[in-house]
């Protein structure tokens, strides 16, 4: 599992020692699985196998003895039963002993994969970006005056189009 959390956090370096003995998951703030109590439904900000950190923005009253619903990232739910043992301004720690490391592992495998899609999405983005921009038609290039060709290609090095297969159509390429 502490693997699977390096891949997550980007293999970071530099970051404080864990001082609690337990590892925790810390979800990204678009992505952040639930916490069901009595008909309040609150955002998980991290989870280890010793319990969790909830917001509760809206500062409700919830009880020192906890009994919810987990709702996790990979659809399963399962039944929380803890005691509150801390509040600060809108977060709270709720200690349990139902989270299983396997069950910490599995969210850990839904974010990378999320994480994966998110980057191939910003990649295809990219890629769209760019066949906007081109490339110019042979029609468009033929159609140029004093000029044959193919086709330009984007190059990114000096940021310009460049032909692919050009020359003057007199044959020289004095200009």
């Amino acid at each position: 599992m502490r693997k699977l959390l390096h891949l997550w956090q980007g293999g970071k370096q530099g970051r404080q020692p864990e001082r609690r003995e337990a590892t925790r998951l810390i979800y990204p703030s678009d992505l952040r699985p639930v916490l069901k109590i009595e008909n309040h439904t609150l955002e998980v900000i991290n989870i280890s196998v010793n319990g969790l950190k909830f917001l509760n923005p809206l500062h409700r009253k919830i009880g020192s003895n906890v009994f919810g619903t987990l709702c996790l990232l990979t659809g399963r739910s399962v039944d929380i039963r803890g005691k509150i043992k801390w509040e600060y301004g809108n977060e709270m720690g709720l200690m349990s002993s139902r989270i299983s490391e396997s069950l910490i592992t599995e969210e850990v495998r839904v974010l990378l994969r999320q994480k994966s899609k998110d980057e191939n999405r910003a990649s295809a983005s990219k890629s769209r970006e760019k066949d906007k921009m081109g490339p110019i038609s042979n029609q468009k290039l033929a159609s140029s005056p004093g000029f044959s060709g193919t086709a330009l290609t984007w190059t990114p090095s000096i940021h310009s189009w460049m032909p692919t297969s050009w020359m003057p159509l007199d044959g020289s390429w004095d200009f």
